[in-house]
Order: C-alpha cells, then sequence, then structure tokens
C-alpha cells in the first residue's frame, strides 16, 4: 500500500506571514496563502498568494518593488519542502482573486478572488534550472 502524504501548507504559509514579511523590510500584505496543486506541467507545485489591499498602490506592486520579497518567499518556502514542490507566488490585490486556480481554496482560507496584478511563475522551475531567474516572461531582460 502506498501512503500518501499531504503537504502541510499551513505551516508553510506560518513561514511567509505578513509579519515575516515586514520583519524582513518588506511591504507586507494583508494575508497570505498557501495552497498545494499542480503547475502547468501536472507536477505538484504551490501556489502562493500574497494578498494586498485594493489601495496599494500600483507602484508598491510592480516587479522592480516586489522581486526581492518573491524570491524570498520562493526561496523559504522551497527549502521548507526540502526542494520538493516549487512554490509558484503570485501578488494580488483583495478584489482580484475570482477565477485562479484553487479559488474555492482560496474562499475557505476568508480570501476575495481576482486576476493577477503581477505573476511570478518563475516560468523556469529553479530546480530544473539552477541559477535562472523568477522573471516574469513580461520583464525585460
Amino acid at each position: 500500500m502506498t501512503t500518501v502524504v499531504i503537504p502541510d501548507t499551513k505551516g508553510l504559509a506560518e513561514l511567509v506571514q505578513p509579519s515575516q514579511l515586514a520583519e524582513q523590510g518588506f511591504t507586507a500584505p494583508r494575508r497570505v496563502s498557501v495552497i498545494f496543486g499542480v503547475d502547468h506541467t501536472g507536477e505538484e507545485a504551490y501556489h502562493v498568494y500574497l494578498v494586498f489591499p485594493d489601495q496599494t498602490p500600483d507602484s508598491a506592486l510592480a516587479w522592480n518593488n516586489v522581486k526581492d520579497m518573491v524570491r524570498w518567499v520562493q526561496e523559504r518556502i522551497w527549502k521548507a519542502d526540502g526542494e520538493q514542490r516549487w512554490p509558484y507566488v503570485r501578488i494580488k490585490r483583495e478584489s482580484e482573486i475570482a477565477g485562479e486556480p484553487g479559488e474555492s481554496q482560496l474562499r475557505r482560507d476568508r480570501l476575495v478572488a481576482s486576476p493577477t496584478v503581477i505573476q511570478s511563475h518563475a516560468q523556469v522551475n529553479r530546480h530544473k534550472n539552477p541559477g535562472r531567474s523568477a522573471r516574469p516572461p513580461s520583464e525585460p531582460s
């Protein structure tokens, strides 16, 4: 019989809560959610939502202002999970979450769903291509 291990997404989310992000000097989101699922290739992955208030200025959520935070979150979850599943980090506003993968999970976590302001899907999984950045496809090289 095969044992199925269900990842501890609540424990992983505790590692990247707004208070921890603020301690690192990042602009803290209102809330954080980590959802276990699959990526576009069908591999197991985490979908991490950093949800900011709707009033957050666009400039505060620009890639140049969030990339270090996104990479920090990815690194914390990647290492805590034993480098098994890549964490795809999405920066969202509270009113933007509807229609995203894991939407029902987000609603259970009392998040309001929406489209993406910035998605850092790290198009190339870092564990497959070490040294590649987590730059979203829209950012020039």
